[in-house]
């Protein structure tokens, strides 16, 4: 099963979008039908008609990246109070971005959780008795109360590395904990005040805040929970209280690469930063991503979703973005804390096929044959189609009478990266990267847009052998390596992989190829 589906998607696309992200979902008939059909699901599922299975980091990094703090800075710059030499975690290792990035390789907490009311159970379970001077001096259920700053600082001086750090990622709430106290000590403000200027203001998160903005409307499981609860220096870990549609708010933001000062480092944000013993789970600051080929079954290929979740006793939280759609989801849970899982698998399964067919409905607008009039020096045409793979293909491409999709081959192989791979696809790529013109050669000024794409050499399979005798594992038989191909060959100064659509108002009215120095028009 693995090597059919590896097999199905070893067109190697560039990461990102393989279409252009859906501007018309809202109105769009396929994700209009998903939506009656996962409320028709949920609903079936709380009335117990089928069986659902059920048994805020990315604030505080936000806040840090907002700040303008460098990130490869130690915490011992902010928290002297951690330049210990005697202090088995040596914290001038420790910079801010891996404390963000879950690389510190410390503790998850200090105090908690160690719970002093369990001491005889513990006992009675083969552990020796303990004094209370063997438990932390803050922080312990049923013997110490919560932490203050200075007594956290000085009980980490005595906590040991979990792993080293930078080596390989361990979660740990205390990180932002740390962090918040950097942001303070800089800044003069308290966490609070930070999250309110710099996040929930320009946001307009009006009920998104370190307690519930009103106790009225809140949603109160009836179980012992912790709904009201001061989560004190524990805040920028966990301790934030919000609802479905700030939260909605918050992902719009980062969709739209408003959240940051700039679109670029909303970007970089939206990157791995680590791995994990799994190919398809990567982590980043503070996301969880996930990889899945699964979520468009019609049209397999890889897709992360970067999700942060949330959890305190009785309340589960997670909020995710897709980028390459441009569509992210939130879920709040109170007091049925496992139903996060089968409420976002529902949610992606129902959706996402939905989403994909909205996106390739759009993009029929990018498919079709362009050309220039027959008295063109070099007479040249190619035409873009759309199938079950990723991105467009370019089926027919001609240039003075030459097969263009034969030289784009030819260079191909002389690239050091080819290994020689003889059948190719020839795919075309959105590139993220759009201008607004005004006007074009064929003198329409009803606002000219520019949109750029970039031509994947794709080899049409990696399970061929090469003819070699020596033992082999394939090892190297899935390996993506076109990302190392693009923009290696010139013609004139002008990339020969670039593609560029002509666009007027929503329409495709034609497509400049920079390499042969034409504009072709759409037929």
């Amino acid at each position: 099963m693995a090597r059919i589906l590896i097999s199905r998607l070893n067109a190697c696309p560039i990461t990102g979008p393989v279409l252009p992200s859906p501007k018309t979902l809202s109105t769009s008939p396929f994700v209009l039908d998903a939506g009656g059909r996962l409320k028709e699901l949920l609903d079936s599922a709380l009335t117990g008609s089928i069986e659902a299975g059920i048994d805020y980091e990315v604030f505080t990094d936000l806040a840090l990246l907002k700040s303008g703090f460098n990130l490869d800075d130690p915490i011992t710059k902010y928290l002297p109070e951690l330049a210990s030499s005697t202090s088995p975690i040596k914290w001038k290792d420790i910079t801010l971005r891996a404390l963000g990035n879950h690389m510190a390789g410390i503790p998850q907490t200090y105090g908690y959780p160690d719970d002093y009311t369990l001491k005889s159970y513990f006992e009675s379970l083969g552990f020796p008795p303990l004094s209370e001077s063997d438990y932390p001096r803050c922080g312990v259920i049923g013997l110490h109360p919560s932490c203050t700053k200075q007594q956290l600082l000085s009980g980490l001086l005595s906590s040991v590395f979990v792993f080293p750090p930078n080596t390989r990622p361990v979660y740990s709430s205390i990180s932002f904990t740390l962090l918040g106290y950097v942001i303070e000590e800089v800044t003069g403000k308290t966490f609070g005040e930070i999250l309110d200027t710099e996040i929930i203001q320009p946001l307009g998160m009006e009920n998104t805040g370190l307690q519930p903005k009103t106790k009225t409307s809140g949603v109160i499981p009836p179980v012992v929970n912790v709904w009201g609860a001061d989560f004190q220096d524990n805040s920028p870990g966990s301790g934030l209280y919000s609802t479905t549609n700030d939260i909605t708010r918050l992902v719009k933001g980062i969709l739209s690469l408003s959240i940051l000062d700039t679109p670029s480092k909303v970007r970089g944000w939206l990157k791995p930063t680590s791995e994990t013993a799994s190919l398809y789970s990567l982590v980043g600051m503070p996301w969880e991503i996930t990889r899945t080929a699964n979520l468009t079954p019609e049209h397999p290929h890889m897709i992360d979703i970067y999700a942060k979740n949330g959890h305190v006793p009785e309340y589960t939280s997670r909020m995710a973005v897709i980028g390459e759609y441009n569509v992210g989801f939130t879920i709040l849970t109170a007091g049925l804390t496992d139903a996060i899982n089968p409420i976002a698998e529902a949610l992606l399964t129902v959706f996402m096929p939905a989403i994909e067919k909205a996106t390739r409905d759009e993009a029929t607008k990018y498919v079709g044959k362009f050309s220039t009039p027959a008295n063109s020096t070099i007479n040249p045409s190619i035409t873009f189609t759309m199938d079950d793979r990723p991105g467009l293909s370019i089926t027919e491409f001609i240039s003075n009478s030459t097969n263009m999709l034969d030289t784009l081959a030819t260079f191909w192989s002389l690239w050091p990266g080819s290994y020689g791979e003889p059948d190719l696809d020839l795919r075309i790529y959105p590139a993220d990267i759009s201008e607004n013109v005004g006007s074009n050669e064929t003198n329409d000024t009803s606002g000219l847009t520019r949109e750029d794409w970039r031509l994947n050499m794709e080899p049409k399979s990696t399970a061929g052998s090469n003819g070699s005798q020596l033992p082999s594992q394939r090892v190297y038989e899935n390996v993506c390596a076109t990302w190392q191909g693009h923009d290696s060959f010139y013609y004139g100064s002008k990339p020969i992989d670039r593609f560029v659509f002509l666009k007027i108002g929503g329409d495709i009215v034609g497509v400049d190829i920079p390499s042969l120095h034409v504009t072709l028009r759409k037929q």
